[in-house]
């Protein structure tokens, strides 16, 4: 396991093709029998016959994915009535399953990032996501391809982790407190995000002093303040703005 968790740099899965393994060890270690013989299970099984079949082209993982400025920036939020998740400007939301409405809040998390991976997998195929959340347990489990605290939140972890690998993703984790995380936390509880702005007469008296600007980077069409409302938002979903991301 100690190997296996070094080559984590150069093996891809490394840390995920071996969560089945160490649970066995943890299962069946009391800390003193050391050189107990016990049975494979057969997920363990199946870890060892592939890290054994590692030919050197899998051992060498490319630093392509390292430049953030290379990334698709993603930022998901859950909460116990919904979800919601903001990918390059398009944002998306929705209410929680029956089946998925009782789960624990690190699960829901989860669920999030998958949602928004596989309903954007045609866009996301062979890139790198710069993945953005409030929940550093669901980030943990992510970064680190699975746990031991909560088995069934690992299964999850391997799970994504696996089909991200088949479909060439790439997720760099980055935890966001709460108060930052405020289109995808308010779209998770189905709140408008509030749109601040100066009031008309003191904007008028600072175009009076400075000029009027060409283009207003914090804006919707409610709050732009330029009579020909060119503006830049947030949300690709505005159609009237002439460019999304003010930041980007």
């Amino acid at each position: 396991l100690g190997t296996c968790s070094a080559a984590r740099m150069a093996v891809l899965l490394a840390q995920v093709k071996t969560r089945y393994i160490q649970r066995l060890i943890l299962r069946h270690y009391n800390g003193s029998n050391i050189r107990q013989r016990v049975s494979l299970s057969s997920l363990a099984r199946q870890e060892l016959i592939w890290l054994l079949n590692l030919c050197l082209a899998e051992c060498v993982q490319s630093f392509k994915h390292i430049p953030l400025v290379q990334t698709v920036a993603l930022v998901t939020d859950a909460s116990d009535v919904g979800w919601s998740y903001m990918r390059m400007g398009c944002w998306k939301a929705g209410p929680w399953s029956v089946v998925d409405r009782d789960r624990h809040i690190n699960h829901k998390e989860f669920l999030v990032l998958q949602f928004a991976l596989e309903q954007n997998l045609d866009t996301l195929t062979g890139k790198t996501v710069f993945w953005e959340v409030d929940n550093t347990t669901a980030l943990a489990y992510v970064r680190n391809g699975g746990g031991t605290r909560d088995w069934s939140l690992c299964d999850m972890a391997v799970s994504l982790r696996t089909w991200c690998a088949i479909h060439r993703i790439v997720i760099i984790p980055k935890y966001v407190p709460s108060e930052e995380n405020i289109v995808a936390d308010q779209g998770s509880r189905f709140l408008l995000v509030e749109d601040w702005f100066l009031l008309p007469r003191i904007v008028r008296r600072i175009f009076t002093l400075w000029g009027v600007p060409q283009v207003d980077l914090m804006a919707t069409q409610w709050s732009g303040q330029l009579s020909f409302q060119l503006y830049f938002v947030f949300n690709r979903q505005d159609v009237s703005a002439r460019a999304v991301d003010a930041f980007a």
